[in-house]
């Protein structure tokens, strides 16, 4: 028993059953009832059958979702202030990130896709405005008609894996489809609808669609500042898709102060939630095996997008070190029950303790690379040309272990890669490019120093271009977006290697014909395409 129970216990009899307003639940402060503050979860709350433990507010009246709901309008004005300089003297100072003492082999030219006009804010205002006046048009409606709603559906669970979704696929769909109104607690929470809906319209290959691209993507915005305070009985996991659905959304799209916004948000979403504790949840907390599946996916779809975008970026990481949650299966793993195989930790994955195995699910392999990816990033940093003797020698002890690691983990990679035996899974051609990508983020600061380093960082952009020429892609109209800047740093290692190999050619232009079909669907893979054309036209 908590020292707020223990008090209240004290107190006379007339007034024990009675709790402040301030010490009952969200829930129960919402629906205007009796509450006995029980913890995790009250006996109002249980008797409804819900699966999340209750909110309780802080010393001033709020709970931890009206804290969230305040970050968010705030970093929602402060980005609006950035995107419309003339309306208002913004207070945000910025600082421009990609400093010109950062080593170009490690991000090309990324921070130019700044200056790009992408299509979700180069469609005029006048057309959306007009295009809301008619009444009797889809996107002026609460929600798109059924037959829309599944279209936008169908095109969007293609390339669910590619955005970073977690949630039970079947399960969702056969929810979203249910002829009931928007905001039922037997559908899918608004904000994810709505954010569902912008990534189908954005896959659409009908024009005519796409131009209410923007009208959808102000409604997906507009959902979620009220998703977590609502009484939908997922509103916290739902909320979090929502916001990985849109941090993919705007990174795809280059802009990164967007995307990093929502990046961090989900993030501190999936902290609250408890997912970097999985592993140590009391047996009965879920449902069934298909939601422990749902939020363990759900730790490491947010942990792959932080620690990947971190290393791309050039940015710190959000997620904190502590993490204790299984690593992640296939859906048709955790349906046939089986174990999951890895004692292997965070922790263990980067000292070295133990082996990696050789039959890695494509999620693992993708979460696994991404944390190296973020390492290597992270401790390429801390490299300078002058280092004292001391800093020097814990350097490049730290260098040799994480080196040694990631030379096991592409090894096992690529020996997953051919025990899946599936050339088209994109996730697995993402991961094992990200492993080769590692290699080169830790050596690119020492190419000049080390001609060891020189050597290794040639052969791993070699090898990330080998796994996207024999990709089997044919059909795909979307891939994750953090490829573009794996792909695009290998192949400017690769043209300067080109000029002294020859034979590197076939496998450059074979690459590049792989990857040419995304920019269609991509403004960041389009970016990327055109720069490495010119640089390959100008050898």
């Amino acid at each position: 028993m908590d020292s707020e129970a223990q008090e209240q216990g004290s107190r006379p009899a007339e007034s024990s059953s009675m709790v402040r307003r301030h010490q009952a639940c969200y829930n129960c402060r919402l629906r205007k009832m009796r509450c006995d503050s029980r913890r995790p979860i009250c006996g109002q709350c249980a008797n409804t059958v819900r699966w999340e433990d209750c909110e309780y507010p802080d010393k001033q009246g709020r709970t931890r979702a009206e804290t969230l709901e305040e970050d968010i309008a705030r970093v929602q004005h402060r980005i609006h202030q950035l995107e419309h300089p003339e309306e208002a003297n913004s207070s945000v100072q910025l600082h421009n990130p990609y400093q010109p003492g950062r080593n170009p082999a490690q991000i090309p030219g990324l921070y130019q896709i700044r200056e790009i006009q992408t299509p979700m804010f180069s469609e005029s205002p006048s057309m959306s405005q007009s295009s809301a006046s008619a009444s009797d048009s889809w996107w002026a409606s609460e929600e798109p008609p059924m037959h829309m709603v599944e279209t936008f559906l169908d095109t969007f669970l293609a390339y669910a894996a590619d955005w970073g979704f977690f949630l039970d696929a079947p399960r969702f769909r056969a929810a979203t489809l249910l002829r009931l109104p928007l905001g039922h607690h037997s559908r899918p929470a608004p904000a994810l609808l709505a954010a569902v809906y912008l990534a189908g319209i954005t896959l659409s290959p009908a024009p005519a669609l796409r131009a209410h691209e923007r009208t959808l993507l102000a409604r997906a915005l507009s959902a979620l500042p009220a998703s977590l305070a609502g009484l939908h009985p997922r509103r916290a996991l739902h909320t979090l898709q929502a916001e990985l659905l849109l941090a993919h959304y705007f990174l795809a799209a280059g802009k990164f102060i967007e995307g990093g916004y929502h990046t961090a948000a989900a993030v501190s979403l999936a902290v609250s939630c408890g997912l970097h504790r999985v592993r140590s949840e009391a047996p009965g907390a879920l449902r069934d095996v298909i939601e422990r599946a749902e939020r363990i996916g759900a730790c490491w779809a947010t942990v792959t997008l932080d620690r990947t975008w971190a290393a791309a970026l050039g940015t710190q990481r959000n997620w904190p070190d502590t993490l204790d949650t299984p690593w992640p299966l296939e859906p048709e793993e955790y349906i046939e029950e089986v174990a999951e195989p890895l004692s292997l930790t965070v922790e263990s994955l980067l000292d070295g303790e133990e082996p990696f195995p050789t039959t890695l699910s494509p999620k693992t392999l993708l979460a696994m690379a991404a944390i190296l990816w973020e390492q290597a990033n992270s401790l390429a940093a801390c490299w300078k040309p002058n280092m004292r003797i001391q800093d020097s020698r814990e350097f490049f002890a730290a260098f040799s272990t994480l080196d040694a690691r990631i030379t096991d983990f592409r090894r096992a990679a690529a020996a997953s890669a051919a025990y899946w035996q599936n050339p088209s899974n994109r996730t697995l051609l993402v991961g094992c490019s990200i492993a080769h990508a590692s290699a080169i983020q830790l050596h690119a600061p020492l190419v000049t120093a080390i001609p060891q380093s020189n050597r290794k960082c040639a052969d791993a952009a070699t090898a990330v271009l080998d796994v996207i020429a024999h990709a089997d892609l044919a059909g795909a109209a979307y891939i994750n977006p953090i490829i573009a800047p794996v792909w695009a740093t290998a192949c400017r290692i690769a043209v300067d290697e080109i000029r002294v190999r020859q034979e590197l050619v076939t496998v450059f232009e074979r690459a590049l014909a792989t990857m040419r079909p995304f920019a269609g669907s991509c403004v960041l893979i389009q970016y990327h395409v055109e720069k490495v054309q010119e640089a390959y036209d100008s050898i």
